[in-house]
């Protein structure tokens, strides 16, 4: 159950229980993917879970000369075998 509030700061809400959750832990992994590690702040869901933060698209790009690890390539390959794409399934 997603909450229609708006979220501030580096938190989401539970998809298990609806409460908001919270950053206990960062990790920089490039120059531009962060993981997050998020808890529930519901102690009877338990719910604790690690997301990744990388930009998606350029809106505006930089002035300066980009470093070679900064990209906008989703930190996450994305599988082209889902829902069956390359068996043939629909």
């Amino acid at each position: 159950m997603i909450k229609p509030q708006r979220l501030k700061g580096n938190s989401t809400w539970c998809p298990h229980c609806g409460t908001r959750c919270f950053t206990v832990k960062t990790r920089q992994m490039s120059a531009s993917v962060r993981e997050i590690t998020f808890v529930c702040g519901n102690e009877a869901c338990g719910f604790q879970f690690v997301a990744q933060l990388a930009p998606v698209r350029v809106i505006t790009p930089s002035n300066l000369t980009a470093s070679p690890e900064a990209t906008t390539t989703p930190a996450i390959a994305v599988n082209d075998n889902i829902n069956g794409v390359n068996e043939g399934r629909s």
